[in-house]
């Protein structure tokens, strides 16, 4: 075969590569990754072993590297959810409201946790506390998680409280770093605390029953039900991209792969 006949070849050959290329989304390595955010909840260790597995999965599944970031507390993590650096992020509904009003991003799913698709907020104390009305607070020290923007352990909680009559002068407060700390410092009885703000299933948490004797804390007071913790998206990606993922995290119940990866969650 003459030289200016193996040019050509050649060059058909990168034509039909470029032409491939350009019908396809890029492959693994050159696609920007995707920023998956999870609000303190939990700590960094206990939320990294809970959500990597979904992250993995989604990466797999998309092919496309998804990276998992678990800022320390909610200061940090509310800073880097309203500049956008988040492409899916897991948090609750104030974020979500938050978000969605003033950067776009829409919701795709929710949690469901012990076989519930709702949360409460939830004050508790421990099981020999002598209060035993949200009237018996007055006066005592109160413990909420996260900062004033956690819906469950600040917001909702303090709903309760002001429905009871109670007003920020009438009780102390301290936050903790997450709502599940709040309980667990409460049952110890640090920061002379005798009441903490959380979510009505809290109790029954696996990472909480690992802390603490969960049968030594109840229930003072459950407030209404609504929608559990929220998934989103930035509402610039791609559509296709939008339902994918949705797909993906709606799937994971139906296979015995996704049970394990719910599981691991305690989703």
């Amino acid at each position: 075969m003459k030289i200016a006949q193996l040019i050509l070849v050649f060059l058909f050959f990168l034509g039909v590569g470029l032409i491939v290329f350009a019908n396809n989304k890029p492959p693994h390595d050159i696609q920007e990754p995707l920023i998956m955010g999870v609000f303190p909840r939990f700590d960094p260790a206990n939320s990294m072993r809970l959500y990597t597995p979904i992250t993995k999965h989604l990466s797999k599944k998309l092919n496309r590297r998804v990276v998992l970031v678990i800022p320390g507390d909610f200061y940090d993590f509310w800073e880097q959810a309203r500049n956008n650096k988040f492409d899916i992020v897991h948090y609750n509904q104030y974020h979500y409201l938050r978000t969605h009003k003033e950067q776009g991003y829409e919701v795709i799913v929710m949690n469901e946790e012990q076989g519930k698709g709702t949360i409460a907020a939830s004050i508790v104390v421990r099981s020999d506390s002598s209060i035993k009305s949200l009237a018996d607070l007055r006066g005592k020290k109160i413990l909420f998680g996260g900062n004033e923007h956690a819906m469950v352990g600040y917001i909702w909680v303090t709903y309760l409280l002001r429905q009871a009559g109670l007003s920020p002068a009438d009780y102390q407060y301290r936050f903790e770093v997450n709502p599940n700390a709040a309980v667990v410092a409460a049952y110890y009885g640090l920061w002379d605390a005798e009441a903490a703000g959380a979510g009505d299933l809290v109790l029954d948490l696996p990472v909480i029953k690992k802390q603490i004797n969960t049968k030594g804390m109840r229930h003072l007071a459950i407030g209404e039900q609504a929608a559990h913790l929220p998934w989103a998206v930035k509402g610039s990606m791609d559509n296709d991209l939008k339902v994918k993922i949705q797909e993906l995290l709606l799937g994971l119940k139906h296979t015995e792969e996704g049970k394990k990866i719910l599981k691991n969650a305690q989703l």
